[in-house]
């Protein structure tokens, strides 16, 4: 298959949080040529693209968006889906680029310090490793849909798709991103057209920020002017089109990992996050005999202490297709009623209009907290810009590592600038800016949080009231909203 007119490639410089799975970017142009890495994925041994049951795909477009959560989640997926697989990792299996949190590097305090004042980046206090995944292939936008395609259009046993790793938002759902290695990028429209064909029922399980614009899944060329889409395919997703999404960090302790992903694979896999079994009975939300993927979607909504709003195509589906009133007595759906019995008394939300009360209040203190943490960005802004003022006037260079004449700058004048650095009043100005700027950011983080929870509560309330204004309107679209939730409540 020749490569794929629409993959794009941002050209760009990633902003890049441990926190949320999100690439910020500055511009994207359309890739003319293949390179290497973007050929098809190799035939990973024992198992083709058309015999797979799963394909597992992702990692960060750069290694300092590598970390090491995004390859323990694909790495459970492997082990946790069923029958062979097809497995697709940033550069490929030879990889060296997985980041990992490590405090305790040993360094240059006075260029450490320096660095934290005219370049900051999260990498810094990582190192990398090789990684721990026997990949087939560069999780490559060409591999990835070549893969899709043709393990969708081979007849069989259901297919499932699982991507983490990061993403970008668009003007609208459909021009959402997921950014592959090198910056490389996959949209909604790109995977409709690999999917197209399709001859099983294929399910998506997409972790990054932003993933909920994949519910455009939904539709014919992921257009919601176009109708329903054909074929049974299906998706779940960490977050809504225009969210970002938790998981994307680089602690080595897998216990502290708490995004979407890695309680949906625990849940699969029978445990919690951090290992303790659990009775199928707990994970069975629905009472069906069996631990679907709506049901480890359900746990994750339920368990996740994250910024995560998770969302599914049957979701888009009903928002889109229902034109009835909505009438009072909502329709019973297990999977939404154990979302508002256990996120709603514990975040405020016990009934409909207290969650929506509720809600709105946390917005309005999310506004005020991001006003003060705004101001306290400013004032820091304004601060380094003093502070750095005043470092370069005495060594103009200190800015420029790369500079010819930077490390006689810094080795002659080290005395000098230490000394500065200890007493000099625009530092420690700048100092307690940054502390002001993290204890702000800290205050709307958390609220965040607890937003997203009850936003989960709230989104599931309307949920049931849609869907039983869609199930007393009736005909072809209440029909494909069943068979979407079907989908999504099948087994792994």
């Amino acid at each position: 298959m020749n490569p794929r007119t629409t993959t794009k490639r941002r050209v760009a410089v990633l902003a890049v949080v441990s926190a949320a799975c999100g690439a910020s970017v500055w511009a994207a142009a359309h890739r003319t040529s293949p390179d290497p890495a973007e050929q098809p994925v190799a035939n990973a041994p024992g198992a083709s693209p058309t015999h797979a049951r799963w394909i597992v795909a992702g990692g960060g477009p750069t290694p300092e968006s590598n970390e090491v959560s995004i390859e323990d989640d694909l790495r459970l997926a492997a082990s946790v889906l069923p029958g062979p697989g097809v497995t697709l990792y940033a550069s490929g299996a030879k990889s060296k680029a997985v980041r990992v949190q490590a405090d305790d590097l040993p360094s240059d305090p006075l260029i450490a310090e320096l660095g934290a004042i005219f370049s900051p980046r999260p990498g810094r206090s990582s190192r990398y490793q090789s990684t721990r995944i026997a990949a087939d292939g560069p999780a490559s936008p060409t591999a990835l849909l070549d893969a899709v395609d043709a393990a969708s259009s081979a007849p069989g046993k259901p297919l499932t798709v699982y991507i983490a790793g990061h993403g970008d938002v668009g003007t609208s759902p459909a021009d959402n991103a997921i950014v592959m290695w090198a910056n490389f990028t996959v949209t909604p429209i790109d995977l409709a057209k690999a999917v197209e064909t399709s001859k099983r029922r294929t399910r998506f399980v997409i972790t990054t920020c932003f993933s909920g614009g994949f519910a455009e899944l939904a539709f014919v060329g992921a257009d919601e002017k176009a109708g329903a889409a054909p074929g049974d395919v299906c998706g779940l997703f960490a977050s809504t089109w225009d969210r970002e999404a938790g998981g994307c960090d680089p602690d080595p302790d897998r216990g502290q990992h708490d995004g979407y992903g890695v309680h949906f694979l625990s849940a699969l896999d029978g445990k919690k996050r951090d290992g303790t079994a659990l009775a199928a009975t707990t994970l069975d939300i629905d009472g069906d005999g069996v631990v679907s993927l709506l049901d480890a979607h359900t746990f994750a909504r339920l368990s996740s202490r994250s910024i995560d709003v998770p969302t599914t195509t049957s979701e888009r589906w009903l928002r889109h297709s229902t034109t009835a009133q909505v009438i009072a007595t909502p329709l019973m759906l297990a999977h939404e009623d154990a979302v508002i019995g256990v996120l709603g008394p514990r975040y405020g939300g016990p009934t409909e209009p207290e969650a929506v009360a509720e809600l709105k209040r946390l917005d309005d203190e999310i506004v005020a907290a991001g006003g003060v943490e705004a101001e306290a960005s400013k004032a820091e802004t304004e601060i380094y810009w003093d502070a750095s003022a005043a470092l370069l006037a005495r060594w103009p260079v200190l800015d420029d590592p790369w500079h010819p004449l930077w490390r006689e700058a810094v080795d002659t004048n080290r005395t000098e600038i230490a000394a500065f650095l200890a007493s000099a009043p625009e530092l420690a100005s700048l100092s307690a800016a940054i502390a002001s700027t993290n204890v702000a950011a800290m205050k709307t983080s958390s609220l965040e949080v607890r937003r997203a929870a009850l936003d989960r509560v709230v989104r599931a309330f309307e949920t049931k009231r849609l869907a039983a204004a869609l199930s007393a309107q009736g005909g072809p679209a209440w029909d494909r909203y069943v068979a979407l939730r079907a989908c999504e409540n099948s087994a792994p």
